[in-house]
Order: structure tokens, then C-alpha cells, then sequence
């Protein structure tokens, strides 16, 4: 992804089960956001499936669209 105002690039990771190239992010044998990331907007989805909570889920899998 390049920005339209500067130089700055960024890559964007897409994947299913797994996230390519994403440094220290996944910490787990199954995707699993690290810890340290939760803050930055993982915690919902480590609450639905890590710890298994239902209304996490029900949230995750709300239609956004």
C-alpha cells in the first residue's frame, strides 16, 4: 500500500487461518494474536477464540458489510 500524499509504503497481509509475513504477530500453532498486540485492536477477537467467550463471537462474526 502506498500513501497518495508521500513516499511512505506499508505492506498489507491478508489470509485465511494464517497472516503472511507478519513478524511476531501470530504466537500460536493456530493464528493467535500475541499478547502484546491485543491493545491495537485484537483484543475482541482473542476473547471470541482463544478464551472462547460467546459474545466476543457473536461480535466477530457480526456482517460489517
Amino acid at each position: 500500500m502506498e500513501s497518495y500524499n508521500t513516499v511512505s509504503q506499508m505492506k498489507c497481509c491478508w489470509g485465511d487461518y494464517r497472516i503472511p509475513y507478519d513478524g511476531d504477530l501470530d504466537g500460536g500453532t493456530e493464528f493467535c494474536p500475541n499478547e502484546k498486540y491485543l491493545k491495537y485492536g485484537w483484543q475482541n477477537y482473542y476473547n471470541a477464540y482463544v478464551k472462547e467467550n460467546q459474545e466476543a463471537i457473536k461480535e466477530e462474526e457480526k456482517k460489517w458489510w
